[in-house]
């Protein structure tokens, strides 16, 4: 709907505020979610230019950022608050590139998308051979009908990932041709960019790191006229401070566990002790993954079945033809329930009696040979194999459940007010941390590792109290004390970092003044009493990353004549840098073909910074026009419910 109506008033818009006062009641509905509805995959949380974002959306990007992290369930629910917003920015910038798409015309066709995901596939498929079974005698990729017979479920979610990487890649490149016939190269430019590649340069080069050491402390008087000169350099972002009542162990009194408790704990989760039937086993792996891989395995594998039959040592053929990714030493599996193999080899290997050797089994890994060594029954882990778990367990319990009791009562009698009085009374103590940022760690007293609780902190409004939280290894509440806007901070508050920074420039000073002096002697080579002199030979500057990065050396490489020493810069990490070039090698002039594959790298190069400010430049101008205080910017702008979404500061 609003797509279409964006579409029609954009090209004329006198009728629009009359239109507009017919459709607002009904717009009003429509835009704002409703607070009582349950959330689902298609509950909408914000529009981008019109493009609805939903919770399906969110839910795909936080998969993809969880993917690419990796780690448990634990560390993944951790990361959950630091990738939230994440995830909401990138579904942003996907609906703020398809708005521009459409504005520069560019459309992808299905088969542009599945000719993309061939090439990322078979790209992969150089350093993970397996994925060549997804494609068939022709190159062509497999339907996925076929790939779920082959390789079961997982390979459509598999798929389906990589295919949305090739939807991006493909609108990437149509947008990148665009934006690459936007960069005319001049010949300045083309002559500029053929001497960074192809020019070689022999020179002596020195960086020196100025040393503090001898610079003091100058005092409060200087350090604020340092600040308030150098202010953009100190401002810091949106700060808050807190209040922090801590409850540690030692707090809570004793949380001994009786034996009598550990054994009705016991008891009371017997069903949860209970261990599924086990096999112990070996198996011998066949890496098969095309059809005729398949065949080719199948036959091998039935003739090492024939020479164990007959009574060879299934460990020595295990090690003569098991492949890199089987199991341990002679093909050993150790003891195993069914839950850790694929279904056909659990199936397979839980149908044999002991001794005996399967017929050649199939999984998604090849062909498998499994003989079976042991078995033992369903059974319950004994008590005393689960006493330590057990004790660990109803200790966290019981120190969890005393620890909140007591931040409760604290949070009851404060009432959302200071925690300080409130604290004192009930013998805790409550400490106030410094101002920080979202993502510092800020430093609580008593508190050595305090996790995301920036983070959580941020999550919560001015005023408002916790609830219990377990941070690191103790029970915490904390009220949100105040909230600074950016701004350059007191000295009071941060003047190590002044001192640190004033010793810096002065130190860097000092050198760049006895670098210079050294250098009026006319020899390069005196420099070495600061440190040691680089010889670099016959090399490009693209070649050298150090120089690409750093405008100011580059210029200086590309100016400066033979046996004359380049101005003394100082570099990011703080040294100071001086050449000299002593030959200079140059380029061969470039061909028609060469010159055409410069153009295009200049271009494509271009248009990468281009695409890049014009998404950045759609999503700030998009967010000026944000809810309904410009309803127009409902469908020409970005709107995001943050309350909604948890991510309101």
């Amino acid at each position: 709907m609003l797509r279409k109506f964006r579409n029609a008033v954009k090209s004329n818009r006198t009728p629009v505020a009359t239109i507009m006062i017919v459709l607002t009641l009904g717009l009003l509905a429509y835009l704002v979610p409703s607070g009582n509805a349950g959330v689902t995959p298609e509950t909408v949380f914000g529009r981008v230019y019109g493009r609805e974002v939903k919770q399906a959306d969110i839910n795909q990007a936080l998969t993809d950022l969880m993917q690419r992290f990796g780690g448990n369930e634990d560390q993944q629910a951790q990361l959950l608050p630091l990738l939230k917003p994440q995830a909401i920015q990138t579904v942003i910038q996907d609906k703020a590139i398809e708005e521009l798409c459409e504005r520069e015309g560019v459309k992808v066709s299905d088969l542009e998308i599945k000719n993309t995901l061939e090439l990322i596939l078979k790209s992969q498929a150089k350093q993970q051979p397996e994925l060549l079974g997804l494609f068939d005698t022709t190159g062509r990729l497999r339907s996925m009908d076929d790939l779920v017979k082959t390789y079961q479920e997982p390979v459509r979610n598999f798929i389906n990932t990589v295919e949305r990487v090739a939807r991006k890649e493909a609108v990437r490149q149509k947008l990148f041709q665009i934006y690459a016939l936007k960069a005319p190269v001049s010949p300045e430019r083309l002559a500029l960019e053929h001497r960074l590649k192809s020019e070689k340069i022999s020179l002596q080069s020195i960086a020196v790191t100025p040393s503090i050491q001898d610079i003091g402390d100058p005092g409060d008087g200087p350090l604020g006229i340092y600040l308030k000169a150098e202010g953009s350099f100190f401002k810091q972002g949106l700060r808050r401070t807190i209040q922090v009542v801590v409850v540690t162990r030692d707090m809570v009194g004793d949380l001994k566990i009786d034996e009598a408790a550990l054994k009705s704990a016991y008891e009371s989760q017997k069903a949860s002790f209970v261990k599924s039937p086990e096999i112990k086993g070996r198996h011998i792996l066949f890496d098969a993954i095309t059809p005729e891989q398949l065949v080719e395995a199948n036959k091998k594998a039935m003739e090492v079945r024939a020479q164990l039959i007959k009574g060879e040592s299934f460990e020595a053929l295990a090690t003569k033809f098991n492949s890199p990714q089987a199991a341990g030493p002679g093909g050993d599996l150790g003891w195993f329930d069914r839950s850790r193999m694929v279904k056909e080899f659990a199936d397979a290997a839980f149908n044999l009696k002991v001794g005996e050797i399967s017929q050649p089994v199939k999984t998604q890994y090849g062909i498998h040979l499994i003989r079976i060594d042991n078995q033992r029954a369903e059974r319950v882990t004994p008590f005393d194999e689960v006493k330590n778990r057990l004790q660990n367990d109803l200790t966290e319990e019981r120190y969890a459940q005393k620890a909140k009791e007591r931040l409760e009562l604290l949070r009851k009698k404060a009432n959302q007010g200071d925690l300080e009085a409130t604290a004192k009374s009930l013998g805790l103590k409550a400490v106030r941390s410094q101002p920080f940022e979202a993502m510092d760690s800020p430093s609580i007293e008593g508190v050595f590792n305090v996790g995301d609780l920036g983070t959580r902190v941020f999550s919560k409004k001015v005023g408002e109290v916790s609830t219990p939280e377990l941070i690191g290894s103790s029970y915490m509440v904390y009220r949100i004390e105040k909230e600074f806007e950016p701004s350059v901070p007191p000295l009071s508050e941060i003047r190590a970092k002044v001192l640190l920074a004033w010793r810096q420039e002065q130190a860097a000073k000092a050198t760049q003044i006895q670098m210079q002096t050294l250098l009026q002697s006319g020899n390069f080579k005196a420099l070495r009493v600061l440190g040691s002199i680089t010889e670099t030979k016959a090399v490009t500057i693209v070649s050298k990353q150090e120089w690409v990065s750093q405008p100011l050396i580059r210029q200086a490489l590309l100016q400066m004549p033979l046996n004359k020493p380049t101005p003394i810069i100082l570099q990011e990490d703080g040294s100071l840098w001086c050449g000299q070039i002593s030959q200079r090698e140059t380029p061969k002039p470039l061909t028609i073909e060469s010159r055409l594959d410069l153009i295009n790298e200049i271009q494509n190069r271009e248009a990468g910074q281009m695409l890049q400010y014009e998404v950045q430049r759609l999503i700030e101008v998009g967010k000026s026009r944000s809810g309904l205080r410009s309803l127009w910017g409902m469908w020409d702008g970005i709107w995001i419910d943050e309350k909604a979404l948890g991510i309101t500061k």
